[in-house]
């Protein structure tokens, strides 16, 4: 389901928390700020601010579909994934695609606090 992210105009696709969890316990990782999900529109860093604009989306069903291989460049773990409606979306707020679209499953930003989620 699409939701808004915890920072100002993010939108992301909520995926079920139990994904990170099965992958994450292999890794030890902690939970995302987001807790799983797929980020769509990543505002400030994409230099979008327009957060009202964000707001038809919130709450509507998205299919994605992903492969199982976790990823990682040691700090944060991923799953890559496929939406085209999440493409969709960002092409109709005026973004270009999103490549390297994933699933953010957890990281290890902060090992000395780390809130496991195994």
């Amino acid at each position: 389901m699409l939701a808004k992210g915890d920072k100002p105009a993010w939108l992301i696709i909520k995926v079920s928390d139990d994904l990170g969890r099965y992958y994450g316990r292999f890794h030890k990782l902690q939970e995302p700020l987001n807790g799983t999900h797929i980020t769509i529109v990543a505002g400030e860093k994409e230099g979008f601010f327009e957060t009202s604009r964000l707001l038809p989306y919130v709450g509507k069903v998205i299919d994605f579909v992903y492969d199982g291989v976790v990823w990682t460049d040691q700090r944060s773990y991923w799953i890559s994934c496929a939406c085209e409606q999440a493409q969709d979306i960002r092409k109709e707020l005026g973004l270009p695609p999103k490549v390297n679209l994933h699933i953010t499953i957890g990281n290890l930003k902060n090992e000395t606090n780390k809130r496991n989620i195994a």
